[in-house]
């Protein structure tokens, strides 16, 4: 079986860490995005899938949680206006980030696969996306930001929440890989290979935020720095 990068489709892949122990997995390492990512053959079930994320510990409102979902809303309130149309895309079983977005002022709806298939929602356009702690459970990921822009109007704002990786951290030991729902572990280099893809402009990046800015025209993503 010929294994390519799920998000730049390159075929330059090396084994990146073997998991021996817990949940005996393979990740592999794109050479060109350096997107990491679990061998496809190892993917659970969807109906596993599924149980998992019930049983993930955001099914309730705790100000811990409130304050987590903030390191994304507030960066983005900067970008959007209160009459923007906003999607949050994997909202989950409990849609908190629209909860508190409502409150504050602004116009959202939730779209869950799972947990909320209004596939009606997929059929309208956006002013702005939220996509909190989802995007290293996609199992295409490539699919799923063509999907995601597909529903972002000309100037709006795609919002990512995932904890990216650097070489300064133990992949062993990281944390991120002890769900084993995580399966699509993003680099500050292949948040770069999605603003050029996709004529993005990086508005702001951090460790586990990322703005993006949809573009018309030239590619313009030297406007956003990423180091």
């Amino acid at each position: 079986m010929q294994i390519e990068c799920p998000l730049c489709k390159n075929l330059k892949i090396k084994d990146f860490y073997k998991e021996k122990d817990g949940f005996k997995r393979l990740f592999y390492r794109c050479e060109s995005c350096l997107l990491i990512f679990l061998d496809p053959r190892l993917h659970l079930p969807k109906s596993l899938e599924k149980s998992r994320y019930e049983h993930h510990n955001n099914t309730e409102r705790t100000d811990g949680y409130e304050k987590f979902l903030r390191t994304l809303i507030d960066p983005l309130k900067k970008f959007i206006k209160p009459n923007n149309i906003g999607l949050d895309f994997g909202c989950g079983p409990y849609p908190m980030m629209c909860e508190i977005l409502k409150e504050d002022g602004y116009k959202i709806e939730g779209y869950d696969p799972y947990f909320a298939p209004n596939e009606a929602l997929l059929h309208a356009t956006y002013d702005y996306i939220t996509c909190c702690e989802v995007a290293e459970h996609f199992n295409e990921p490539v699919k799923s930001f063509k999907k995601m822009d597909s529903l972002l109007r000309y100037g709006g704002i795609l919002a990512i929440k995932t904890s990216i990786f650097n070489d300064s951290i133990d992949f062993k030991n990281w944390y991120y890989i002890k769900d084993d729902t995580h399966i699509s572990l993003y680099s500050k280099e292949s948040m770069q290979w999605i603003c050029s893809e996709f004529n993005y402009e990086i508005l702001d990046i951090s460790d586990s935020v990322v703005l993006f800015k949809k573009n018309r025209g030239e590619n313009n993503v030297k406007t956003g720095s990423i180091s």
